[in-house]
């Protein structure tokens, strides 16, 4: 019984560790509109579910992981999907 817990236990840790993908967004405008700063041809690495590192120019594929190409893309914080209908009711149809 106890070999099973640590087999489950081990292989829950296991597919944790692998979901946790780094994925990066290259060749984007990142515009930060906090100061105003416009970052062109940026790439945003994002290690699982954190942000890891924003930078500009070329850089090291091999740090990269999977890459998403964003070129003529705009990247911009913050923004949520507030779009609801609160009073709407069956009959409107």
């Amino acid at each position: 019984m106890k070999i099973r817990v640590a087999l489950v236990l081990a292989f829950s840790l296991l597919t944790a560790a692998l979901r946790a993908e780094k994925i990066s967004l290259v060749g984007a405008t990142v515009i930060n509109p906090a100061d105003g700063k416009v970052l062109p041809n940026a790439t945003i690495v994002i290690n699982g579910d954190k942000i890891e590192r924003v930078s500009m120019g070329k850089q090291d594929a091999a740090t990269l992981g999977k890459q998403v190409s964003c070129v003529g893309k705009f990247i911009l914080p913050g923004y949520i999907d507030t779009h609801v209908h609160f009073f709407q009711s069956a009959d409107l149809f």
